[in-house]
């Protein structure tokens, strides 16, 4: 009986961590697809990743993106 608890714990614990390294799989292939777009990248709301193309497309330089902001205002570049 205590094989079989141990047993059935290790199994749980094992399809964990193959579920958490698929997630960390599928993860990277997003942020890769994301920063090698050649189109912005933007989710409504809060702004929290934007690849090359918003700064070439907005006019914002990436490391002084506004964080958050609405969709509409993010396709209008800054005057200059």
């Amino acid at each position: 009986m205590l094989m079989k608890i141990f047993a059935t714990r290790a199994g749980a614990e094992l399809e964990r961590l193959r579920s958490e390294a698929s997630v960390r799989a599928s993860e990277r292939r997003l942020r890769s697809l994301v920063r090698t777009s050649r189109g912005a990248v933007h989710v409504e709301g809060d702004l929290l990743f934007c690849n090359k193309a918003t700064e070439r497309i907005t006019g914002y330089c990436v490391r002084k993106f506004p964080r958050s902001m609405p969709g509409s205002v993010c396709c209008m570049p800054p005057s200059r």
